[in-house]
């Protein structure tokens, strides 16, 4: 038997009469390997073909051929852009220009509270150069140098809880202004609930603290009109 005789239709009283062979049985396998494999390929080409029109080339993903193809794959949102965190309220780092491979997980930097104090064994300093510590002495432990950038893995400081200064916070003489300004009006009187500035009338508590500030006799310095709450 050759193997093109297998492509032919035989005879239904041919088959009780056929004695195959382990050549014979080998043909067979090798023909119907090949139809599978033929009809396999066709119909991954048709399906493949199917699939292309699905895929999305700016970044793989399926989306239906009849989306616009300009419009953003709302699967793959470009990752936000890295900024730096924001200090505690009231509070404000030593320097604005981190980048993120300066900060890995787990580091912050210093708040400009915390520069004063620089012995500690956990802050890093960070020259062009690279990060670097250096031990002042045996007893004194770990010291960051000025300037460069200073991280650390510590915990933020508890927060500080302003509250607005009230009429035992202003002696008399007192002077306050806007903050900021170049002109500053004189404390007429003050009360429970609010203040008398004179040009300006009565200012309550909270207003005086989120606006102004104040000057008081002796000082030279001019002062928020709040104070941390005890």
């Amino acid at each position: 038997m050759k193997f093109e005789d297998l492509k032919k239709p035989w005879p239904l009283e041919f088959y009780g009469k056929l004695t195959l062979t382990q050549t014979h049985l080998h043909a067979i396998h090798t023909y119907v390997d090949a139809v599978v494999r033929a009809v396999y390929d066709q119909m991954r080409e048709h399906y493949e073909a199917k699939l292309a029109a699905w895929i999305d080339p700016s970044c793989g993903c399926l989306r239906s051929p009849d989306v616009d193809r300009n419009t953003p794959c709302p699967e793959c949102k470009p990752a936000p852009e890295w900024r730096l965190p924001d200090p505690p309220p009231g509070q404000q780092w030593h320097r604005d220009d981190w980048t993120q491979d300066m900060l890995p997980e787990g580091y912050r930097p210093l708040l400009a509270s915390e520069i004063d104090d620089k012995k500690h064994p956990d802050i890093a300093w960070l020259p062009e150069s690279g990060w670097r510590w250096r031990l002042e002495n045996a007893n004194d432990g770990w010291y960051a140098e000025d300037g460069g950038w200073l991280r650390t893995r510590r915990p933020l400081p508890a927060p500080v809880e302003y509250i607005p200064i009230g009429p035992e916070d202003v002696p008399p003489g007192s002077v306050v202004r806007v903050i900021g300004a170049s002109w500053w009006k004189q404390v007429v009187g003050v009360r429970s609930e609010n203040i008398n500035v004179g040009g300006a009338g009565n200012l309550n508590w909270l207003e005086l603290a989120n606006n102004w500030e104040i000057l008081r006799p002796g000082s030279s310095t001019w002062e928020p009109c709040k104070k941390i709450k005890p």
